[in-house]
């Protein structure tokens, strides 16, 4: 299999995962259904520019067309089956595999830096919760999910807890607070499937503390490009820069 027969594949395995047919995809990116489909098929070599807004499309990372590694974990895979299962629309299920797959790149960055996967702390505040967790190692990952899912969580037992909240929802502590009892409780998953009322301040919240020092930590140590961590963080390279 070549890399253009790789890039294709990938390309429908995810379109498929999230629920957009050909079509949708097309609209959405202003090229013909029949041009995407010489891309799935790896009949025509894709411009980077089109990769990089369908792996925004899809929530995975430009690097997962070329056959780079797939997120791994049993929770993790069970996580997105039952976002699938529910029937959200393609934008939410295709946040999920964004959530994921960050989860999958604090795993390995991790690994890289000889960090320990954290314990599941005991906090009894409710306040500033997600700070607290963050504090202790445990990610709070806030992505828009748009309709029918308030917040999220995977813990899985070799690579840890990661928590997700949706970054248009008002209360995000008490979202946070829901997902860390279902955490207490070792639920592997649980999926908040809610809608929520939009914040009226829109200002964007960070990523998640742990995922931005870990990305960074990793470019100071050169375990990473300054434009990887640039896509993972979904900033300018200028930016990652900036921030080092």
């Amino acid at each position: 299999m070549n890399i253009l027969e790789i890039i294709g594949q990938r390309l429908r395995q995810a379109r498929e995962t999230v629920g957009y047919t050909p079509e949708e995809v097309s609209q959405k990116l202003g090229i013909s259904t029949e041009e995407l489909l010489l891309f799935e098929s790896g009949r025509k070599s894709q411009p980077l520019s089109v990769l990089r807004k369908l792996a925004k499309l899809y929530g995975v990372f430009v690097g997962y067309f070329y056959g780079v590694e797939k997120p791994e974990g049993t929770a993790f895979t069970l996580l997105l089956d039952k976002a699938k299962e529910l029937s959200l629309p393609p934008e939410t299920v295709s946040q999920v595999q964004r959530f994921i797959f960050l989860c999958w790149e604090i795993v390995k960055l991790r690994q890289k830096l000889g960090i320990p996967k954290p314990e599941i702390p005991q906090v009894d505040s409710k306040e500033n919760l997600g700070e607290l967790l963050e504090d202790m190692g445990i990610p709070v990952i806030r992505l828009p999910l748009g309709r029918g899912l308030a917040s999220a969580m995977v813990c899985d037992e070799d690579f840890g807890a990661f928590i997700l909240v949706n970054s248009d929802c008002p209360d995000p502590n008490r979202l946070i607070a829901h997902e860390y009892a279902y955490i207490l409780q070792g639920e592997k998953v649980h999926l908040n499937a809610k809608d929520c009322p939009k914040a009226t301040l829109q200002s964007k919240p960070p990523m998640s503390k742990v995922l931005w020092e870990l990305v960074l930590t990793a470019v100071k140590h050169e375990l990473i490009s300054t434009s990887y961590a640039a896509d993972v963080l979904e900033i300018s390279p200028m930016e990652i820069e900036e921030f080092l």
